[in-house]
């Protein structure tokens, strides 16, 4: 059977839709470890994510995928409650990290930071139809649950969902956590 440990070298992964420089930026075992944080994210075993993504820091070789998993791990971080550590996953990110692909993590990750507004990243997420781009969307609500203003999250959640992007992770996340805010006392 395949195991990532027997992976030994990192290998660069070829991109499925390339980026404006032709410039592959992630690997095959970051790829593994990310994805399989946000399956554990989503399912709600949060310290079997925050190990996946851990792993997927640690062969992580640039800033795109530093911003990615450092979004889900500081999200993951906060859902158990251990903002020590979500504080110490934004102390090494910055406007001025060198990106190809990522840069909605990024502002997010501002926004995490408040060196953002949340009203410019709404104007970064809105789209013509009125949905909200789910990447960013989906952080927009997060921040809105952190601040205890839950109808707002359920609405910025709403606006994703309503999005056309069924297949991206921020529509997924924010159906579960749609689903989560409905179904909790809060």
């Amino acid at each position: 059977a395949f195991l990532i440990r027997d992976i030994k070298e990192v290998e660069t992964e070829p991109d499925g839709i390339p980026n404006a420089k032709k410039k592959p930026r992630s690997n095959t075992q970051f790829t593994i470890w990310y994805h399989l944080g946000l399956a554990y994210y989503l399912k709600g075993n949060f310290d079997q994510a925050i190990s996946a993504y851990k792993k997927g820091l640690d062969v992580g070789e640039n800033d795109d995928l530093t911003v990615a998993a450092s979004t889900w791990l500081y999200r993951t971080y906060v859902k158990i409650g251990n903002v020590d550590e979500a504080m110490a996953i934004l102390e090494p990110i910055s406007k001025n990290m060198k990106l190809i692909e990522n840069r909605s993590y990024l502002n997010i990750l501002m926004l995490f930071k408040n060196e953002v507004t949340p009203q410019r990243i709404y104007e970064l997420a809105i789209r013509r139809d009125n949905s909200l781009d789910p990447t960013i969307g989906y952080g927009l609500g997060n921040w809105y649950v952190l601040q205890g203003e839950v109808e707002t999250a359920k609405a910025t959640f709403d606006q994703v969902i309503a999005s056309n992007s069924w297949d991206s992770f921020g529509f997924i996340a924010s159906e579960v956590e749609r689903s989560n805010l409905t179904s909790s006392p809060l």
